[in-house]
This record gives C-alpha cells, structure tokens and sequence, in this order.
C-alpha cells in the first residue's frame, strides 16, 4: 500500500492531476440525503476536494476532514472553508465514539486495511448514520498490465491490491446490514504516454518502472506503439466501486 509520504510528494500537484478524483468527487457530493447532516466526516480529504464540494452543498453542517498526510491535509485546510476543521489523522487513529451522521470518502480507502476502516467508519456513526464512499476497484489501470506484458516488461500494478465489486459487496455487508455497491468504469485517453505517467505520478500514484529497465525513449516508443494496437488510443481506465452503508 501507499504511505502518506507518496501523497506528500505530490500534493503541490494533485489538483492539476486529480480529474478522475474530480469527477468521484462530484458523485459522492451529490447523493442524496433524506435530510441535511448535522456533523460529517471525511476521510482521506486530501487537498480538500470532497471537503469543499461538501462545504458547498452543507454550509450549516460541520465537517471534520481528516488525512495522514500533513502537506495533503495542509492543502485542505488552506482552502479556508467555514466551518470546517482539517487534522491531519488516520482514520483508525480517532477515537471510535458514534459522532457523526455522515461519513463520506473519495478515492482514499483502497489504501487502507478496508475491514479496519470500515470497522472503524461504523463505530464514528451514529445510529441511522450514513456512510458512502468512491473506492476504486482491483480493474484501475488494466492497460498496464496489457502494454507492459506486450513489450517484455511486466510489473505489478497499485491497483492489484485493490477489491472486486464481488469482494466489496461482501466485506462491507459483514459490518452494515443496509449495504449496497454499485459499479462502474470511466476511461481517460492521454496524448501520450508520458501524460498517462505524469497523470499518477502527481497525484501521488506511482507506475513504477519494471526491475529490470526504467522508462527508456525506447521503451516509451514501444509502449505507445502497444497501447494503439490494443486500445487505438492512449488510455487508462478507472473501475470505481460507489458503496453506501447504513447504520441500524
């Protein structure tokens, strides 16, 4: 898994990066409640993204937003949103008391240990709390896979580790009674291949270059050569899990 030290790196360029976590961002903001929550929590805010989304659509609520990375966290609470306090926290390390009725997440809790997580998420609700999140799934970046084995070097990819929709549904039913997954996919389509790298790499996600080469000229060539055959284009594709929770 990522440590906070990989997002520190990138958090002066994350929101220039960040178009996918943009557009999860949106469809977390936007889920509709039966009514507006009093307190929400946000984990693994980054630079603030969801936070001021939430901020905009709940200015009455108060958000905790929380993330380990001090400098991804320092770019929040550098947004100045009212009303809401940035610490810069893991999740697992507040204390586990019914505070909120609304916890919300954006791209952030595939690089957790999910079971302590949601452990955790569920203790931080309230009763008839509410929990969603955008997690993206173990199909992120596929592309890679392909090209890579195509050219001789394959490498494993972040998103490896990541869960199935099948392996969500059924870890997040273990801790919500009310709980739902939904699936989909969104594909991003670079100018180069250089791009599509550029795309991770600032946003705290790195492709590292296989054990045995780095990314040559050579091996760049050969790349955009393997993604045109295979896709007609450069593209890296997002499998985005939208899960919700209920507390009973």
């Amino acid at each position: 898994m990522l440590t906070p030290r990989s997002f520190d790196a990138a958090s002066h360029t994350y929101d220039d990066y960040a178009w996918i976590q943009r557009i999860t961002a949106d469809t977390v903001a936007n889920h509709p409640l039966p009514a507006p929550p009093r307190r929400i929590l946000d984990v693994g805010c980054g630079t603030g993204i969801l936070t001021q989304k939430m901020a905009q659509k709940y200015p009455q609520s108060h958000i905790d937003a929380i993330d380990p990375s001090p400098n991804m966290s320092a770019r929040c609470h550098g947004r100045g949103l009212p009303r809401v306090r940035v610490v810069t926290m893991a999740l697992n390390d507040m204390d586990p008391s019914p505070q909120y009725d609304y916890v919300v997440s954006n791209a952030a809790l595939q690089w957790t240990p999910m079971a302590d997580s949601f452990r955790h998420i569920r203790d931080l609700l309230q009763p008839q709390g509410v929990f969603y999140a955008a997690i993206y799934g173990r199909h992120t970046a596929v592309e890679w896979d392909r090209v890579l084995q195509d050219v001789g070097r394959p490498c494993v990819r972040p998103a490896h580790r990541f869960l199935t929709h099948d392996d969500l549904r059924q870890l997040g039913g273990a801790y919500w009674p009310h709980w739902s997954v939904t699936t989909t996919r969104i594909t991003q389509t670079f100018p180069s291949v250089i791009a599509a790298l550029k795309s991770q790499k600032y946003t705290g996600v790195t492709q590292k270059a296989t054990q045995n080469g780095l990314w040559t000229p050579r091996l760049i060539t050969r790349l955009t050569e393997a993604f045109h055959r295979h896709y007609g284009a450069i593209q890296i594709s997002y499998e985005i899990h939208y899960a919700q929770g209920i507390n009973p």
